[in-house]
């Protein structure tokens, strides 16, 4: 049941692939906004711009 599943979920969070991603990730600054409004614009057509 449920603590069999926390188990493998935890081991397969310590596997050196997650560490690794999670530091990378650390490093990925346009990953870590912390508001919608820190996020850039969306494009506009060249139709639509100005």
């Amino acid at each position: 049941g449920k603590p069999e599943y926390q188990r493998m979920w935890d081991e397969d969070l310590a596997q050196p692939v997650e560490q690794v991603g999670a530091e990378l990730r650390k490093h990925m600054a346009w990953l870590q906004s912390e508001t919608p409004s820190e996020q850039p614009a969306p494009a506009q057509p060249q139709s639509q711009a100005a």
